[in-house]
């Protein structure tokens, strides 16, 4: 993009959840131009069209809303929930390449850039509970460390996707006489617009329905644990699983005492659980200080694209 002849260099933070990407516009005097939304960027779970097809609506937005070609972004930072290894990153690299980007390319996974946007640094650490949940943080050797974060087949505890998968779980066995009668079971066929248990299994076996869909069942499962002990049961455990990754992350950290900030939907959009695992680290681990955090996730990455380019 050229303004009066001189050409300014502009930069993208990415942060590329379970169930949306959110991204941030900014230029090279630390200036946000605007934010950006589109559909899900994990490839694992959302498929490698339909992930590339997001990225191709993101860098569309930026031209025809803000009139930034994808050539005068000098630098992207993306923090992505599939981006656990060299592998990964290779796939989203590749991908970016393919739509035309050639600047510079940062790859992390999305927890790190929530901890850079909710600290305002790379230190301390992070817990994410949104889609999927994490723990991250810095250990005081400088190294990074992880505790979940392993995805919905074989983790994400504590996360909207395990409320809700839960309480779909809960609503069978109730219906199969195993546990008692739940109020889940009225409320999430009345979300879902369905009304017996043979549309239930067609929507949770449907190649359509994602992890995301599974997720977005979770707010019924806070709303109704003040009501039913089955919903209850599903929020504490949720807590308690979260409260374990804390307590495994201060262990790979090696440090009695940090900073922690609260990141992802459920934590910071619902009272019912932050307000739970804040009085349970509170109790078990007083010596850790937990905040809300400063900035976004987006953020985080908007930073780290600046500080790459020194800015």
């Amino acid at each position: 993009m050229k303004s009066e002849g001189v050409t300014v260099n502009f930069y993208l933070g990415i942060d590329g959840g379970g169930s949306s990407l959110k991204a941030l516009l900014g230029d090279e005097n630390k200036k946000i131009i605007g934010a950006i939304k589109s559909g899900p960027v994990n490839y694992q779970s959302a498929g490698l069209e339909k992930t590339k097809a997001n990225f191709a609506s993101l860098f569309n937005y930026c031209e025809n809303y803000f009139k930034v070609a994808i050539g005068d972004i000098k630098c992207i930072c993306l923090g992505c929930a599939g981006a656990n290894n060299k592998q990964d990153k290779m796939i989203y690299a590749n991908m970016i390449k393919e739509l035309g980007y050639k600047g510079k390319l940062l790859i992390y996974n999305d927890a790190y850039i929530a901890l850079v946007g909710a600290n305002g640094e790379a230190k301390g650490a992070v817990l994410i509970s949104g889609t999927g949940s994490i723990a991250y943080g810095i250990s005081k050797d400088g190294k990074h460390v992880r505790v979940g974060g392993w995805g919905h087949i074989i983790g994400d505890e504590g996360s909207g996707y395990a409320i809700g998968r839960d309480a779909l779980n809960a609503i069978t066995r109730s219906i199969d006489g195993i546990i008692p009668q739940t109020k889940l079971t009225e409320a999430i066929l009345n979300k879902l617009n369905i009304s017996n248990l043979d549309e239930l299994i067609t929507f949770v076996y449907d190649p359509n329905t994602q992890k995301q869909h599974i997720a977005e069942l979770s707010p019924i499962v806070i709303e109704k644990a003040c009501e039913d002990r089955i919903a209850a049961k599903i929020v504490d455990d949720a807590v308690n699983n979260l409260w374990q990754m804390v307590y495994g992350l201060k262990i790979k950290m090696d440090m009695d005492s940090f900073n922690l900030s609260l990141s992802g939907s459920i934590l910071t959009e619902t009272d019912v659980i932050r307000k739970k695992i804040i009085k349970k680290l509170n109790e078990e681990l007083p010596q850790i200080q937990i905040t809300m955090g400063k900035y976004k996730p987006d953020y985080g990455a908007l930073t780290i694209a600046w500080a790459e380019a020194a800015i």
